[in-house]
């Protein structure tokens, strides 16, 4: 058996032994020392982290500019941020034959003509400068409808035409509605009237003229003694004409055998 001895260390004691003559033997004591060493690993592993600073202005706030068509602002329209409590000018520059009409602050009118307004950081704000044509033209409005556009032929050609546009008095426009996907033109809605169904649409500006093309979803709305048509498909449609066919056929030689 083996008895492993780390660190330990131990005395060999003299030992009196009798001699065969009868005398007496030392034997000198002898200290040894076992000794074992341990070697120890330490690994270290280092851990990179990744973190995402997002720097942001404390107490800071946005404020947009917008214009309306006929003008611009300064600063340029846009999203600025400013600090907590600024206050921030922002003028109207009217195109020639404009003029500032009114503001909105946050979608509220202020009911002001002035050339300027202050507004005050104190939270988040939108601010817009609406003009007025003081000029001698007539305005043509054309509206977006979902389903289509509109072009201009007569006397532009813009592709598509979408907004406000001024013409001088009697100027001849034609106009042509453009249906996309699987809508159909409906008609031109002019000053809240139907003038018709044509796609290309001319007339004569002789007033402010609002301009809405409409289209129609062919497979949206349909119905027939109130049932919904617009689940079923071509052929269920033509399979339903054939039996009406059929069944008018039938009804027909039956009245007419009655009459014989």
């Amino acid at each position: 058996m083996a008895i492993a001895l780390i660190g330990v260390s131990f005395v060999i004691y003299p030992v009196l032994t009798q001699p065969s003559d009868g005398g007496t033997t030392t034997t000198t004591p002898t200290t040894s020392t076992t000794s074992t060493s341990t070697q120890t690993t330490t690994t270290t592993t280092t851990t990179t982290s990744t973190s995402t600073t997002t720097t942001t202005t404390s107490g800071g706030y946005s404020l947009t500019v917008q214009a309306d068509s006929g003008g611009t602002t300064n600063p340029s329209p846009g999203t600025y941020n400013h600090d907590e409590g600024t206050t921030v000018t922002v003028s109207a520059n009217p195109s020639t034959d404009f003029s500032i009409e009114d503001w909105t602050l946050d979608g509220d009118y202020l009911a002001s003509q002035a050339s300027s307004q202050d507004v005050l950081m104190d939270s988040n704000h939108v601010i817009k400068a609406w003009f007025t044509y003081t000029g001698t033209q007539v305005k043509l409005l054309v509206g977006t409808n979902t389903g289509g556009y509109t072009k201009m032929i007569v006397p532009n050609s813009i592709d598509p035409i979408s907004g406000s546009y001024y013409y001088d008095a009697n100027t001849t426009i034609t106009l042509e509605a453009i249906p996309t996907g699987v809508y159909l033109f409906d008609y031109w809605d002019v000053n809240g009237q139907n003038m018709g169904n044509a796609t290309q649409y001319t007339f004569t500006l002789t007033s402010n003229t609002v301009i809405t093309p409409q289209f129609l979803d062919p497979s949206s709305g349909l119905s027939i003694l109130g049932l919904d048509l617009s689940s079923i498909t071509i052929v269920e449609v033509v399979g339903a004409m054939t039996v009406l066919a059929i069944a008018y056929v039938i009804l027909t030689n039956v009245k007419r055998k009655k009459n014989a």
